[in-house]
């Protein structure tokens, strides 16, 4: 539960600093949030149930010390199951809007994730996300919450793909029905917290590639049709597919990419990364909507996924020409 202040109840809606252009934060919806005055970076995380904090953090503030322990719940973080942890009843400014919620704090999960040499202190859950409105605007960097719907203003000559999405069974995950190409619609978890992406050695130089979606066997298996590239340089990659091109839903994407991991072998995952493609992203809890908006005709690209595309198909017509 979140008990919010007078000045949250006199101000409707509040903007923060987007941490997008720093390269250590690529591909992250990441900004502070004030706890006794000092400025702390967060994630703001589709993927985890509830709220957590760095325990090293709540323990230099003092914070920590009337923690909880719960028993006999789960909590999903980072699709990462925690059964053992504790909770710790924090006040925290989110701009101008002050508040307090219950943050996790320990747990084997929590702990790697907010390593004490990680710039990221905390994850902002689904206890705080299901609370606001929040329209996400990446090229400005800023974020705005609302406890009001947020005016989106003229969309004429903007690309906007709307998503509705559906409660999971657990009551938090963002599920979210995509149709690929022409085949059957399938269930997706938008996960913002998952930031996926791979290190491959590939033309001879080393490449970042980040990968939209992530998908099991199934759907790995059905897009045999587009650029498989298999490789077996890391334990938890089973198959990266390159697509010139993707239709998803009713959007045509160019130059994406998708992976099928080893660890995510039956469910299906919509990363951060596909927010990126677009400029925008308006969360509408209340509605249960997304609608991504891209002021331009959207390539669908995150960075040099078309260059290792062509240069994938000029390899293999050489092969081709070769064996002739």
């Amino acid at each position: 539960m979140i008990l919010f202040g007078n000045s949250c109840r006199k101000k409707m809606q509040t903007s923060v600093n987007l941490f997008v252009d720093d390269p250590f934060y690529e591909h992250q919806l990441a900004f502070n949030l004030t706890i006794n005055d000092s400025a702390y970076l967060f994630i703001w995380d589709t993927g985890s149930t509830q709220s957590c904090i760095n325990d090293s953090i709540a323990t230099s503030l003092g914070l920590n010390n009337e923690k909880k322990p719960v028993f006999g719940k789960t909590i999903l973080i980072n699709k990462s199951i925690e059964d053992t942890f504790y909770y710790q009843k924090i006040d925290f400014k989110l701009g101008d809007f002050s508040m307090n919620t219950h943050f996790l704090l320990g747990g084997p999960v929590i702990n790697h994730i907010l390593s004490s040499d990680s710039h990221i202190k905390g994850l902002i859950g689904q206890d705080i996300i299901s609370r606001f409105y929040w329209l996400f605007d990446l090229k400005a960097a800023k974020v705005i919450a609302s406890k009001t719907p947020i005016p989106l203003g003229t969309t004429k000559d903007m690309d906007i793909l709307t998503l509705p999405f559906m409660p999971s069974q657990n009551g938090h995950d963002v599920v979210i029905k995509l149709k690929l190409d022409s085949l059957n619609s399938k269930e997706f978890t938008l996960d913002t917290g998952h930031r996926s992406f791979m290190d491959i050695d590939f033309f001879s130089k080393k490449n970042r590639i980040y990968t939209a979606l992530t998908v099991n066997d199934e759907i790995a298996e059905a897009l045999q049709y587009k650029l498989p590239l298999k490789f077996t340089n890391t334990e938890s990659l089973k198959q990266l597919i390159l697509c010139d091109s993707l239709r998803v839903n009713e959007t045509l994407f160019n130059n994406i990419c998708i992976a099928n991991e080893n660890y995510y072998t039956k469910q299906n995952y919509i990363t951060v990364n596909f927010i990126f493609l677009f400029d925008k992203m308006y969360y509408n809890p209340v509605d249960h909507e997304i609608k991504l908006i891209s002021d331009k005709k959207n390539e669908g690209q995150i960075g040099n996924v078309g260059e290792l595309i062509q240069g994938f198909k000029a390899a293999q017509q050489s092969i081709q020409s070769t064996n002739k």
